[in-house]
């Protein structure tokens, strides 16, 4: 990993967790409250974490051919929307969740999440807001919201917003065909995060690590609380740069330029359940 990129972050924190068993993955996080009074959606200047944290990812791609998507143009229902990123086609969809249903699997239903436009004032549903220009996706939380992918990917990652109020845990999980790769809780400061941003990547290290369905899991299954979804990335196998070195002995927290990362090994999660 290109950690010289991390030496010059100075304001924040950003984590970089690598967890294995045999194989190494590594999960980029930044994370920016948002203080803001009156309250306005943050920038690439007031959100410098976040900011970071998706430079730290970026920089283990190959620039030439990944592409971000920002929905610029795009607006409406997200079922059966298709765009290109990456030179792979990803597919949107959601099902409404069944609280009633102790595993809710999610059932059709007619809750919003869509890719919307900003207001005015900058904002696409309550509290979230697009992170680059002025479309982007707001996820209802009463919804199972997934993206697949036309192709076997080694790296995912997309600026959110507006998570955590509501005591509301986002879980990211990550599958290839049926089969439960990696699942992952966006850490936040829950309760106090109007409006906050964040960013969240996730690099695969070995074909064992690689998925073709990401799957976004709200803890709550009503309420409407909604989290915004801008700037995805994606990456095939074979645009992954850098290699992510096994942690060997460096288990625990390194510090480096007033950056945290944080280094853990854990298992990997295999399982046909969703």
């Amino acid at each position: 990993m290109k950690y010289r990129s991390l030496g010059s972050i100075v304001s924040g924190t950003v984590s970089v967790m690598l967890m294995s068993n045999s194989a190494i993955a590594a999960t980029f996080n930044g994370y920016d409250l948002n203080t803001s009074s009156p309250l306005i959606p943050l920038t690439k200047v007031t959100a410098p974490i976040s900011e970071a944290a998706f430079k730290t990812f970026s920089d283990n791609l190959a620039e030439a051919t990944v592409t971000t998507e920002s929905f610029e143009g795009v607006s409406g229902a997200i079922n059966g929307l298709s765009r290109t990123i990456s030179n792979t086609t990803a597919t949107f969809s959601y099902t409404q969740k069944n609280p009633t249903d102790p595993n809710n699997p999610g059932v059709p239903g007619t809750a919003t999440t869509s890719v919307q436009k900003a207001n005015g004032a900058g904002f696409t549903n309550a509290g979230t807001y697009p992170t680059d220009g002025m479309y982007g996706i707001s996820i209802n939380s009463e919804n199972n919201f997934s993206i697949s992918f036309s192709n076997s990917l080694a790296a995912f990652g997309y600026f959110g917003t507006d998570l955590g109020d509501g005591g509301n845990i986002l879980t990211m999980k990550f599958f290839n065909g049926t089969t439960l790769v990696n699942s992952t809780a966006i850490p936040t400061n829950v309760g106090s995060a109007n409006s906050s941003e964040f960013f969240f990547g996730f690099i695969a290290d070995s074909p064992a690590e690689e998925f073709n369905r990401v799957e976004f899991v709200s803890s709550i299954n009503s309420g409407g609380d909604a989290i915004g979804i801008d700037q995805i990335k994606i990456a095939t196998p074979t645009q992954v740069t850098t290699k992510i070195p096994k942690p060997a002995a460096l288990w625990g927290t390194l510090l480096c330029g007033g950056c945290l990362v944080e280094i853990k090994r854990s298992k990997r999660v295999r399982s046909s359940e969703k």
